[in-house]
């Protein structure tokens, strides 16, 4: 039986690109690229280094300033299983969004998390809601207080004051430079890899349904 060879989607030129994500629905496509001067020209077109491609034709619909992108961090952008919200960081603050993107302007958040050194996020791969959202905030100067990690529920809701997503649980690390947020495929538990001076990497068990 003939295997067909696969045809590309759409061709851009896209330099300095060095990190891609798909969303869960493969409608758009995420790219980030080394950080430039030119990037944060106001009269250059899709100004900025984070970028959303539709995959179905190749337009640019989004374009953000990302400096640095962190492995903790990235995808920067992360969509909901049906595409229907995404949640975006900025400065210490996560901001849920609706996650469909036309090429209009963006509308405000529906709602945000505030975190001072907000450092990492992962957004559940769950279909069902409430939504999960895992957040990392690593020590503060002189060693206090200490990381910990939270997780989050968020609910759609007709009501625009609904509301900003609640707390469920935290956990606080010790010893602990870097983390790895990774959520199981349906979004019932979490598990929180530390890093302990970037030698010995303790895998941690957090929460499931309950």
């Amino acid at each position: 039986m003939g295997v067909e060879a696969p045809e590309a989607t759409f061709r851009v030129a896209n330099p300095r690109t060095l990190a891609l994500h798909l969303s869960p629905l493969c409608t758009y496509l995420l790219a980030w690229q080394r950080w430039d001067q030119a990037d944060k020209d106001p009269a250059a077109q899709h100004g900025g280094n984070l970028k959303v491609f539709r995959v179905e034709d190749g337009q640019i619909l989004a374009s953000y300033m990302l400096r640095a992108r962190r492995n903790d961090a990235w995808p920067a952008i992360q969509w909901s299983a049906d595409e229907a919200f995404c949640v975006r960081m900025v400065t210490n603050e996560l901001r849920i969004e609706r996650g469909l993107f036309g090429g209009e302007a963006r509308p405000e958040p529906l709602a945000r998390i505030r975190l001072e050194r907000l450092q990492g996020f992962a957004l559940s791969p769950g279909a069902s809601y409430p939504m999960r959202i895992a957040t990392y905030v690593p020590a503060g100067k002189g060693g206090s207080p200490s990381p910990r990690v939270a997780v989050w529920h968020w609910a759609p809701s007709e009501n625009p004051e609904a509301g900003d997503p609640v707390a469920v649980g935290t956990k606080t690390l010790t010893r602990t430079e870097d983390v790895e947020l990774v959520w199981s495929p349906t979004g019932s538990g979490l598990l929180v890899g530390a890093a302990s001076c970037r030698v010995q990497f303790l895998f941690l068990a957090m929460w499931g349904d309950s």
